[in-house]
């Protein structure tokens, strides 16, 4: 993924959203929603079904700057984590979906380029820890 030009954090927030959720899509999963909001809750990024409608996974996309000095899965703390499944129970159960075999929580790490004015801030996925937490 490329973006022309100053990007901003929600611009690169999206770049690194945009490669997870083609990536799930490379693997059979179907994104059933994408930024999910619950009021002042919080957000959930991606939510992606298996091809067999078996899994939900609900994915928190991390991007950080190449060569920063943390890890992105480094910013997922306990917090964080007790937030999301908080979330995708809300999520879950305003949406009425069906019992689904498993849920699983992934946190995907995304690189950007160095930003530089005028030239392009490209992302590529680094990894997709499944089961993270």
């Amino acid at each position: 993924m490329n973006y022309t030009g100053k990007a901003s954090n929600h611009v690169k927030g999206k770049l690194g959203e945009d490669i997870v959720a083609d990536y799930y899509v490379r693997s059979g999963y179907s994104i059933i929603e994408r930024n999910w909001r619950w009021g002042r809750k919080g957000e959930l990024d991606i939510i992606a079904l298996s091809g067999d409608g078996e899994i939900l996974a609900v994915c928190e996309v991390k991007s950080r700057a190449k060569g920063s000095l943390t890890m992105p899965c480094e910013a997922v703390d306990a917090r964080k984590m007790n937030r999301i499944k908080t979330l995708a129970q809300i999520y879950m159960m305003k949406n009425r979906k069906p019992t689904y075999a498993y849920v699983r929580f992934d946190v995907a790490e995304v690189c950007l380029t160095a930003e530089q004015t005028g030239q392009e801030t490209t992302a590529e996925l680094v990894r997709v820890i499944h089961n993270a937490f």
